[in-house]
């Protein structure tokens, strides 16, 4: 293949540290396979070629400008950082630490090295080329692929010690096509509660509809027998204010007069439980019909009275005004 910098001389295509590449990354697969479970260090291949790759491509350009030791050095400086960062959120992932420190300083390094490996081969003004794309995603997609592989080989270990849950409920494709909406809650319900078993799952959504159809069906029923508090069992000072009485036919002049006189008014307006000094105030309004009768804040004002003794008294004025009517 051509090279993409023209910058880079004909003797990077044949550098002496290809060897030593080869031997350090073949040591890095060796420690995986001696530490990771039998037959888990395969795994590791995939993401050990894609790290040779970004390392081969850091150290064809930096031979260029280096000696051969010190392109060596630097390329393996600048494609460990992110694994290193990776290697670490791995390793705080075991400890039951938080890991996403880590994790993110892994990713960010990883797109400052991979635009670093795509400007040694991009096209003047960042345009693009296949090797430029190509090297620049090898060394951004790095740490994700070491996170993927070392997540994969710590779940057992994770899940040894209970820090970790099974997977969730699966359900069939047939079920979710014909009852999503009962798969949502199935779905809701199993992993809130852990249980994974597809039978079990749906049992426990079954039973917990029919316990609301049982509570709402009790509810219901409650409300239909349900019997107004007597009124001995209502507390004095919360008593309703008396209703409002149905007009009378008016009565003669003569009538109102007589009731008047009386205090028929009075006595018949006068809402149970009322005191001597909401039959003053209410005597005192009655001394002149002619005189207008107050508001319910003036009157509050006036006789120091609250609101609900105010509305009584008015009331009760009306009434006897009216002849006993409203």
């Amino acid at each position: 293949m051509k090279d993409a910098n023209p910058g880079t001389p004909e003797r990077a295509r044949y550098a002496p540290g290809d060897t030593a590449t080869a031997a350090l990354l073949a040591a890095g697969a060796l420690i995986e396979r001696a530490r990771a479970p039998r037959g888990a260090w395969i795994a590791a291949v995939p993401v050990v070629i894609v790290n040779y790759v970004a390392f081969r491509a850091q150290l064809r350009f930096w031979q260029a400008y280096l000696d051969p030791a010190d392109a060596i050095l630097v390329s393996v400086a600048l494609e460990s950082v992110a694994v290193y960062w990776s290697w670490l959120a791995a390793q705080a992932l075991i400890a039951d630490d938080s890991a996403l420190r880590p994790r993110m300083a892994a990713y960010g390094t990883a797109l400052l090295i991979g635009a670093l490996n795509y400007s040694h081969y991009c096209r003047p003004g960042w345009r693009p080329t296949v090797a430029a794309v190509t090297f620049g995603l090898m060394s951004a997609i790095s740490p994700w692929l070491w996170t993927a592989y070392s997540r994969r080989v710590s779940r057992p270990l994770l899940k040894a010690k209970g820090l970790i849950e099974d997977h969730s409920v699966r359900l069939g494709v047939t079920r979710w096509f014909w009852h999503a909406y009962r798969c949502l809650g199935v779905m809701w319900l199993a992993t809130w509660e852990g249980e994974n078993r597809p039978a079990a799952a749906i049992a426990r959504y079954a039973a917990r509809q029919e316990e609301k159809r049982e509570k709402k069906a009790a509810g219901t029923d409650g409300k239909r027998d349900t019997v107004a508090l007597p009124a001995e069992n209502v507390p004095a000072d919360k008593t309703p204010p008396p209703a409002r009485p149905h007009r009378e036919p008016r009565r003669e002049e003569s009538q109102r007069a007589q009731a008047r006189d009386q205090g028929s008014g009075l006595a018949a307006a006068s809402p149970p439980g009322s005191g001597d000094l909401e039959q003053a105030v209410l005597a005192r309004l009655l001394a002149d019909p002619s005189r207008k009768l107050p508001g319910v804040n003036k009157l509050c004002e006036a006789e120091r009275i609250g609101a609900p003794k105010a509305r009584r008294i008015l009331t009760a004025a009306r009434a006897a005004r009216n002849g006993g009517g409203s």
